[in-house]
Parts: structure tokens; C-alpha cells; sequence
């Protein structure tokens, strides 16, 4: 079974790091993995460096993995790019490290981290999820 924590959540709203370390200031995350297909969005995760150095100045490790992006999120509809890609994220949580899934989508319901989370739990029974908002 998984040792880490899987952690969902999304930036819409933040300012900045010190909105995301309000955010995170309850919860022991070691990485924040990127889950959008691509790293353009709003500010302060707009564009690869952005995102990096907003996650990295709180401290966090951050990894972009677009293979989990959601291939339909102009449309409103959820397919992911390769959700085999989910098992990167399963091997830091093996690993004892604690996960952070991070998207645009101020909510989980209707995210397509929500159906990441989902098939990491279907693949590691007894995972431990929160989503945080």
C-alpha cells in the first residue's frame, strides 16, 4: 500500500507563493505534479518557469507531467492524454512522498484530477486522497 498522501488541487484564485503556502500550510506535500496538458494559464502558474518557480519558492518540488493532461478541457469533457502516466506520480507515493495533483479548476467535481486521484486509488487500494481547497 501507498505511504504517501495523493493531494488534489487547483490555483484558480491564488496570487501568488505566499497564497499557495496559505494553501498549503495544513498539509506535508513533498511535490506538486502539474497536470496540465500544457503549463499556460493564469498568473503565477502561466508558462513552465512561472509555475516551477511559484512551487519551488514554497519550498515544493514541482513536476510538469502533460501526459496527465486532459486532452478535451476545451469542450468540458475529461480524456486523458496517457493515464499510465499515473504511475510516476504512484512511484513518489510508494516512496513515502506526499503528492499534490495541480490544475486550473478551482474544484475537484467535474476535474479531470478528480478521475486521476480515482485511478490512482484503483491501482493503489487504501491511497489516501484529499482534495484541497
Amino acid at each position: 500500500m501507498a505511504t504517501g498522501v495523493l493531494f488534489t488541487l487547483g490555483y484558480a484564485g491564488l496570487l501568488g507563493p505566499d497564497d499557495l503556502r496559505r494553501m498549503l500550510e495544513w498539509v506535508d506535500v513533498d511535490t506538486i505534479v502539474d497536470v496540465r496538458l500544457q503549463p499556460w494559464g493564469r498568473a503565477p502558474f502561466n508558462g513552465p518557469r512561472a509555475a516551477r518557480h511559484t512551487v519551488e519558492s514554497v519550498g515544493l518540488r514541482y513536476v510538469h507531467l502533460p501526459d496527465l493532461g486532459n486532452v478535451l478541457y476545451r469542450t468540458g469533457g475529461i480524456q486523458i492524454r496517457n493515464l499510465e502516466a499515473i504511475e510516476a506520480v504512484l512511484d513518489d507515493l510508494r516512496a513515502g512522498r506526499s503528492v499534490a495533483l495541480m490544475c486550473a479548476c478551482p474544484r475537484p467535481e467535474g476535474c479531470h484530477r478528480s478521475m486521476l486521484a480515482e485511478e490512482a486509488v484503483r491501482r493503489e487500494p487504501g491511497l489516501h486522497v484529499v482534495h484541497v481547497t
